[in-house]
């Protein structure tokens, strides 16, 4: 219930800086003629900001793990943004010809959008961060498993929570899906040497609503950098092509 409250609130708050973007962008723009170019402006700008709303859902911007300040939440509002700036110049040119010149304004909307969205996701996160609880549970355990739940206990703020550790997972899924339900477990962290053996027994999580996640990659995203006793071939060939990948993502 709150996890809906708190994504009807960030959509509200989308909404509303859209809306202030425009108003600032009219009002550096145009000047004393403000009041003018609203008017020509507003109805446009009202019709493709839906595009700007579905990028950043698209984008996972309305889900906790990106409702936390990071450098991947950054990550995800540039893309947000980039890709709504094209569909918005794209939908722009079905508009009778003359109505939104220059097209530079779709540009420097979305800087000013971009800083506003940063600042105010930035505010409602230290406004509701105590109301935001992640618990973790932990399956198989490791160095860096120990690493995070320090790193978990020195940043509170990040409201992550260990909820305990499962060692042999292979044997015990009937164990976890029950702690699972029973300290409502939000993110399951898995550690292990073969996917293929407990993928399928971790379905019913994912249908529950839980968040499963390897922990080579939940290290890497929350401490922005990699353990070298996680390191494998399969991580060396995903990194690698993707750098090849970079206009295409």
């Amino acid at each position: 219930m709150k996890r809906n409250l708190r994504k009807v609130l960030l959509l509200l708050g989308d909404w509303g800086i859209l809306y202030l973007s425009l108003f600032l962008l009219v009002l550096i723009r145009y000047k004393v003629e403000w009041e003018l170019q609203w008017d020509r402006h507003f109805t446009p700008f009202s019709l493709v900001f839906p595009i700007w709303i579905a990028a950043l859902y698209g984008s996972y911007l309305y889900e906790t793990r990106f409702f936390r300040p990071s450098i991947d939440a950054l990550r995800a509002m540039g893309a947000a943004i980039f890709i709504s700036i094209f569909g918005s110049i794209a939908a722009f040119y079905l508009f009778p010809p003359g109505l939104i010149q220059p097209r530079r304004n779709m540009v420097i909307f979305a800087a000013i959008f971009g800083i506003l969205l940063v600042t105010w996701r930035y505010l409602a996160y230290k406004a509701t961060r105590r109301q935001i609880e992640t618990n973790v549970l932990f399956l198989g355990e490791g160095k860096e498993v120990k690493e995070l739940i320090k790193f978990f206990k020195k940043n509170p703020d990040l409201r992550y929570n260990s909820k305990g550790i499962i060692e042999s997972v292979s044997t015990q899924f009937e164990k976890i899906a029950e702690q699972v339900k029973k300290q409502k477990i939000g993110l399951v962290v898995v550690k292990a040497p073969d996917r293929s053996n407990y993928v399928k027994s971790l379905f019913p999580l994912l249908a529950s609503g839980v968040t499963v996640i390897e922990l080579a990659e939940f290290y890497e995203r929350l401490l922005n950098k990699v353990s070298p006793e996680m390191l494998s071939d399969t991580w060396f060939i995903r990194n690698l092509e993707s750098i090849n990948l970079g206009v295409y993502e």
